[in-house]
């Protein structure tokens, strides 16, 4: 539990960083390019994601399984990374020549941005952060990512100054985390052997990775084809509006599903150990931590979400307001699937299950995005992906039923959505008598006002969990 807790705080910093940093880039980018070129970025950022997975199928996710469960075995763990290594820089292969034939003969407009967006398949090929999150050493991914994004801003304030910038703003993001990868190959010298090419075995690895390709491109699926369908029914302005809001929610999101990063390797061990009656207890309180957080946060993003992107993004940027309003209403769904399959599906071996649920709520989008894109547009879009978290998580709270009780999973949401109710009600009082011109203030008193009151709540309602976060934040003060 001590190297869960203390993996938890590395990535909660370096989560709360992401956030820090967007809140200084996002503006300046959003000013400096303007809607369309951002527009443009994200749609074809969202094309080339389609080979990104081709390229990493479901080796990120396999990888980080395989590692979690051979932690104590140096030979067999060094095995299986170079056999990993290998399978995946194969299959990357093949998607990178596909990319290539495709963008020669089908991706007339915006060529140039394509070609510099191919890094980020090319990044497939080097990134090995899966084998540190295995080994529950997110010490030194934190710190590769710390530097990588430090670069980023300051390479962006430097030589990004106008919307014809934007080949440039493209190479700075994918080319970042291209040499951040790199940096990783330099750690692992302690770690692995070298390979031993006559043991390499890539048949198996392809064929698990494949099972897990088709839940991954299913979480993708509804959010990447989101983008391409507004694109081509819509406009490319509104492909930024829908990226702009995604990006916010998926930076509140970082902090809140920080613990499912670090659960899910520290789960595989226990259930390698045969701890089951351990691992299904740290699944409730997970559960119960989640919403803990994320229900707040979700009503407090509705709250300010028309002034946050008025300070945020500034004139132009209006309908990223209301997009984030509907997308905040996901937030608490991510939260709980996020316990459910990554930390309870994946590693308990139920990749057929986890799959399934993905798999439906992306067929459930592919049908219902396209209608209520044309009639309501990319607001219409917005509550398309909303409805597939709800049944995403629907599915796979449906596929635990036999092996956890839902008595104890939801236990304590009652408290939860009291204490949220409670804060509610004090931000509603205070917000109509107090009138609040400027932006800054509204959201500064809101936050404090709306997490001063929810704690209150949440001790005078007592939740099970709380005892544990407690104990957590005075072993790390000591």
């Amino acid at each position: 539990m001590k190297k869960l807790g203390k993996n938890y705080i590395y990535n909660t910093l370096y989560q709360l960083l992401m956030i820090l940093m967007p809140l200084v880039t996002t503006p300046y980018a959003a000013r400096v390019l303007g809607p369309e070129k951002l527009g443009i970025y994200s749609f074809t950022g969202a094309n080339v994601n389609y080979f990104i997975l081709l390229a990493n199928i479901g080796f990120s996710l396999y990888g980080q399984k395989i590692i979690a469960s051979l932690q104590d075995d140096f030979k067999k763990r060094s095995q299986a990374f170079w056999n990993i290594v290998i399978a995946k820089c194969l299959v990357a292969s093949v998607a990178l020549v596909i990319f290539i034939i495709t963008n020669a003969f089908f991706f007339s407009e915006y060529q140039d941005i394509y070609w510099i967006q191919a890094i980020g398949i090319a990044s497939v090929f080097i990134d090995i952060s899966w084998f540190f999150m295995g080994l529950e050493n997110f010490r030194i991914t934190v710190i590769r990512n710390l530097i990588v994004k430090v670069s980023f801003v300051i390479l962006l304030f430097l030589f990004v100054k106008s919307p014809d910038n934007l080949p440039l703003y493209v190479f700075i993001i994918v080319a970042g985390n291209f040499f951040g990868n790199i940096t990783l190959w330099f750690q692992l010298k302690s770690y692995i052997n070298k390979p031993k090419l006559f043991q390499i075995k890539i048949s198996d690895v392809i064929r698990n990775a494949t099972v897990l390709f088709i839940p991954t491109v299913a979480i993708n699926m509804y959010v990447t084809l989101n983008k391409t369908m507004i694109g081509l029914l819509d406009s490319k302005i509104n492909v930024g509006f829908f990226v702009q809001s995604d990006t916010v929610i998926k930076l509140v999101l970082a902090v809140v599903t920080s613990l499912g990063t670090v659960m899910m390797p520290h789960m595989t061990k226990l259930i390698s150990d045969g701890k089951q009656k351990t691992a299904n207890e740290l699944i409730y309180k997970s559960f119960s931590a989640m919403t803990l957080l994320a229900m707040p946060i979700m009503i407090g993003m509705i709250i300010i979400s028309g002034r946050f992107t008025s300070i945020f993004y500034g004139h132009g940027f209006e309908p990223v307001g209301t997009l984030l309003a509907i997308e905040s209403v996901s937030v608490l769904l991510i939260a709980w699937s996020n316990v459910l399959g990554v930390q309870y599906l994946v590693p308990r071996g139920k990749l057929t299950h986890y799959s399934s649920s993905v798999t439906i709520g992306a067929v459930f989008n592919i049908i219902i995005n396209p209608i209520l894109l044309i009639h309501y547009g990319v607001n219409g879009s917005m509550w398309a992906m909303v409805m597939t978290e709800l049944i995403v998580f629907s599915v796979q709270l449906y596929f635990t039923k036999k092996d956890l009780l839902w008595k104890k999973i939801f236990l304590d949401l009652p408290k939860y959505v009291c204490a949220t109710l409670g804060m509610l009600l004090i931000l509603s009082l205070f917000n109509y008598w107090v009138h609040v011109p400027q932006d800054i203030l509204f959201i500064l008193y809101n936050v404090i006002i709306g997490t001063m009151t929810y704690t209150v709540f949440v001790f005078v309602f007592k939740p099970t969990v709380l005892k544990d976060v407690i104990n957590l934040i005075k072993r790390r003060s000591l």
